[in-house]
């Protein structure tokens, strides 16, 4: 008998500011623009600094149900609703790989007309959901 989940409400308060996150969020974005540069002087043009080789883009719906537990039913999936979406399949690398290099995959989801406030107002309804097929996070925290 598997154990009933239990479900945290998503509040602000839930998140707490790593020590000096500004200043490593600062090195983290200074060292993705070292290795963009990199990867643009190898192959001649800019790419992705993650997930730069494209598998597969799918156009599609998401369909949020109406019977959606309570716990589930917040956010974009508070009210039954269809959605458009775009969906793409990639390699997880900045760099352009052959196929056989075993590497991490990734598919993201994006949710044209989503509403809500974002985290960045640029006067977009867009939500995007990026989903990878490794078992763990590569990082625990921005420090590391």
């Amino acid at each position: 008998m598997s154990p009933t989940p239990s479900y945290v409400r998503y509040r602000p308060d839930l998140e707490h500011p790593f020590p000096d996150e500004d200043e490593l969020v600062r090195q983290v974005v200074a060292a993705m623009g070292k290795a963009n540069q990199q990867v643009a002087d190898k192959h001649r043009h800019g790419l992705r600094d993650a997930h730069a080789k494209s598998h597969g883009v799918l156009a599609g719906e998401l369909h949020v149900r109406p019977d959606l537990p309570g716990p589930l039913a917040q956010g974009l999936f508070a009210e039954p609703a269809v959605y458009p979406v775009i969906v793409r399949f990639s390699s997880a690398p900045g760099d352009l790989r052959s196929d056989q290099v075993a590497v991490q995959r990734g598919m993201a989801i994006k949710v044209i007309g989503a509403p809500g406030p974002r985290a960045l107002d640029d006067g977009f309804t867009t939500q995007d959901f990026l989903l990878v097929n490794h078992p763990t996070l590569p990082f625990g925290d921005i420090a590391a």
